[in-house]
């Protein structure tokens, strides 16, 4: 089995997401009761095969999993010319009642 997770990852939009759980007097952010986590995965990787990773790893329920990729980008150092590596970000829905602890 290839490996699919490769870190968890974290910034201020999945700070935010963690945040609005715990605003239960607002109406429109009722939706966000529900853990929110995020990982850096394989590029190739496709959203069955990162919710079996995270169930089996972290011993939780997934109830989604939405990815996104970011391109390379062209970056230069001392006059040389060059590429970031395209990464590919899941940010994984679990289950109420279920969380992982950092």
């Amino acid at each position: 089995m290839k490996e699919v997770l490769k870190t968890r990852y974290m910034s201020e939009k999945v700070q935010r997401l963690q945040q609005l759980k715990t605003k239960e007097n607002n109406k429109s952010v009722r939706k966000f009761n529900k853990d929110i986590i995020a990982f850096i995965v394989d590029v190739n990787a496709n959203k069955a095969e990162i919710k079996a990773a995270v169930e089996q790893i972290y011993n939780v329920k997934v109830d989604a999993v939405n990815t996104s990729i970011t391109s390379t980008k062209m970056r230069r150092v001392r006059g040389r010319t060059g590429e970031t590596q395209a990464k590919k970000k899941a940010y994984v829905t679990l289950k109420p009642g279920f969380s992982v602890d950092l």
